[in-house]
């Protein structure tokens, strides 16, 4: 009984990320060329620096809590996020890496549809340790 629901909410959500994989896959030869003529130091050093602002302005408080300056913290979270990742992918070997390193970045920090979501604690562990 219960696997029903649960397979038609997978399907339900593969067809709205349809868009998204489609526009990573075709964007994934783009991402893994795209900071080929810079240092890998400047790369490494960006990226710590978007992480850092990744980590400043999360939005850490609690999800019944709304206001506009904790959502235009979270947005620039999750887009120093995104960005230090596409700066890591452009250093993979192939476009699929590319590719596959930031789908899982994305699906990572809850990424849906473009509209961002706080998972559960235990969702977010697993899906960590899954990552890593």
């Amino acid at each position: 009984r219960l696997v029903q629901p649960l397979m038609e909410l997978m399907w339900d959500a593969l067809q709205r990320s349809y868009v998204l994989i489609a526009c990573l896959l075709g964007l994934s030869p783009v991402l893994k060329t795209l900071t080929f003529t810079y240092c890998d130091d400047t790369i490494w050093a960006l990226t710590m620096v978007f992480c850092a602002l990744h980590l400043m302005f999360h939005d850490y408080t609690s999800p019944s809590v709304s206001t506009t300056v904790s959502s235009f913290q979270g947005t620039v979270s999750l887009n120093a996020a995104v960005f230090a990742s596409v700066l890591l992918a452009s250093r993979l070997h192939s476009s699929m890496s590319a590719f596959a390193f930031v789908f899982c970045l994305l699906i990572s920090l809850g990424c849906r549809l473009g509209t961002p979501f706080k998972p559960k604690s235990q969702v977010h562990l697993a899906l960590t340790i899954v990552v890593v």
